[in-house]
């Protein structure tokens, strides 16, 4: 997807054995979680990941939007990441890319309403996939089912918002929207608490130096630790305490939906 004439000859495809094409969804992705400092002498990392996280994305959409248009009908779903609000330390590479997405579809949202063709972009929260795996902090870390996150996505398909949205990112906004001094300072105590990844230093597990350092696409859990993590009971973590209640994903019914439906008229409320 990172080549032009590859993504164009996929979509011609497409389009001659399917006729048309109703939804896109964006989910493909590349994550690196270093330092800005450590990469100094890495440029590729921000390369490799704008190529995948936007003008992957981008490619896709320029392909399909003509299509779209000429149906009067169309929807793109971007599985963006709750990093773009919150802006954590060590994710300037993968964080840019996915903020730089966003900003293209919804520019291109607004020039295409007329045309009934909708964006929506996922502010994902932390999900038990391959892509996390190299950073071991992230081993007994609170996150997102596979089967939950594609329960969100499905959301967005049906419901078609323009965003989608966690209590935690919604805080993170607001935090720096209010107070940017107090909200950077928490972003650096985040920095100082939790170092850069083995992984991202070139070694393993044991301090050994490994070359290159890992750096894993989006894609099925195929190993051990991570067909582990993927089948815990989360059913406590925060996935369930502070996104389940209020995404409309699993049990989204009766009073819990209405409690969705009504916190999300007010101003800033996307969830």
């Amino acid at each position: 997807m990172t080549d032009p004439e590859s993504v164009r000859t996929t979509v011609a495809q497409i389009l001659a054995e399917h006729g048309h094409v109703d939804v896109l969804v964006n989910s493909a992705g590349r994550s690196i979680r270093r330092a800005t400092i450590n990469s100094v002498d890495r440029a590729h990392d921000y390369q490799r990941t704008m190529a995948v996280n936007y003008f992957g994305a981008v490619y896709l959409i320029l392909e399909l939007l003509p299509h779209m248009i000429s149906r009067k009908s169309g929807h793109v779903v971007n599985v963006s990441s709750i990093g773009v609000q919150v802006r954590g330390p060590r994710f300037a590479a993968y964080v840019a890319s996915k903020s730089a997405l966003e900003a293209f579809s919804d520019i291109t949202a607004a020039e295409t309403m007329s045309d009934h063709v909708t964006f929506t972009n996922i502010h994902m929260p932390l999900t038990r996939t391959r892509m996390i795996e190299p950073t071991e902090g992230y081993d007994n870390a609170m996150a997102l089912s596979v089967e939950k996150a594609g329960q969100i996505v499905v959301r967005a398909i049906v419901e078609r918002p323009r965003r989608i949205d966690t209590p935690l990112g919604t805080l993170a906004q607001f935090g720096q929207f209010l107070s940017p001094r107090i909200a950077a300072a928490a972003q650096h105590q985040g920095y100082l608490l939790f170092p850069e990844s083995a992984a991202a230093e070139g070694r393993d597990a044991d301090g050994a130096d490994i070359v290159p350092p890992v750096e894993v696409d989006v894609a099925e859990v195929d190993t051990p630790r991570g067909r582990l993590a993927a089948t815990k009971d989360l059913s406590k973590d925060i996935s369930t305490a502070a996104v389940s209640p209020l995404f409309g994903i699993s049990g989204d019914q009766g009073l819990r939906r209405l409690a969705r439906k009504t916190l999300n008229r007010l101003p800033g409320i996307n969830w």
